[in-house]
């Protein structure tokens, strides 16, 4: 007898898990935003456009940064006037953002093209 009710709790157990689990959620309950938008694209577009244009000066170039990602046509431009989006030494991380056009303030969509002027990171001495 010691050994059934062990094993009777246990498939207790057991049922109740399997029932909680696959139950299914309420009417009125929204699927979190992560769930329902599992694409930077999907989050991006369901934003409301258009969005101010942030100042970006001075920061460090990221095409992934939340200030970024969302635009469509994105270049940056090295000093010498090569966009660097396809270039290797990009991967480093090692520019900073000098100016954008369109400059901050300005209201921009997803589909605007942003430019971005770059420079070398300045030497640690």
């Amino acid at each position: 007898m010691s050994r059934t009710i062990p094993a009777f709790l246990a498939v207790g157990l057991l049922a109740v898990t399997i029932a909680a689990c696959s139950s299914a959620p309420a009417a009125d309950t929204k699927p979190a935003p992560a769930a329902s938008a599992d694409t930077i694209s999907v989050r991006c577009h369901a934003q409301d456009w258009p969005q101010i244009m942030p100042n970006l000066a001075g920061k460090n170039f990221d095409a992934m940064s939340p200030d970024l990602v969302c635009f469509d046509h994105l270049k940056a431009l090295a000093p010498d006037g090569h966009d660097i989006m396809a270039d290797a030494a990009n991967a480093a991380g090692e520019w900073v953002i000098v100016s954008s056009d369109p400059g901050p303030g300005a209201s921009v969509r997803i589909s605007t093209l942003i430019t971005l002027k770059l420079r070398a990171p300045k030497p640690v001495r």
